[in-house]
């Protein structure tokens, strides 16, 4: 569900409620940063009347966001910002300031192998992880 000023989302996560804000895209800029991260992401580029080319195989992330983000802050700078962070300092989202590892964490302490098997199809090979599923919790009468 979508909040009435537009600038939060809110869902059920596992039972619980979860708000989240929403990365504001309304800078003339915006538009520039979005079209480089997907066509570096995606290796293609894509012209004005639709024609597909390769990407030039040195633009990278941080390519991008140097040349549109250096002394700007506009909403797709923090997208470009969170797709470049270290292994290990990961948010959720450009807007989160939860970990992944500390998500990760908090999800697992549920002690469902659920909820294990889901994080480990999401995020497989993480350290937060473990190395298998956690047991389940004792038996209430």
């Amino acid at each position: 569900m979508l909040s009435a000023d537009g600038q939060r989302v809110f869902t059920f996560v596992s039972g619980d409620l979860i708000r989240s804000d929403v990365i504001s895209f309304d800078s003339p800029e915006d538009g520039k940063v979005l079209a480089d991260l997907a066509e570096t992401l995606g290796r293609v580029q894509v012209s004005e009347i639709g024609n597909v080319k390769p990407v030039d195989a040195g633009s990278t992330l941080k390519t991008v966001a140097e040349k549109h983000c250096r002394m700007r802050d506009p909403g797709a700078c923090r997208v470009a910002r969170w797709l470049l962070q270290p292994d290990g300092k990961e948010t959720l989202s450009p807007v989160s300031q939860t970990s992944l590892a500390d998500y990760i964490r908090i999800e697992s302490a549920r002690k469902s192998v659920q909820i294990w098997t889901s994080l480990a199809t999401l995020f497989p090979g993480h350290p937060a992880l473990g190395e298998k599923p956690p047991p389940p919790p004792p038996a209430t009468e």
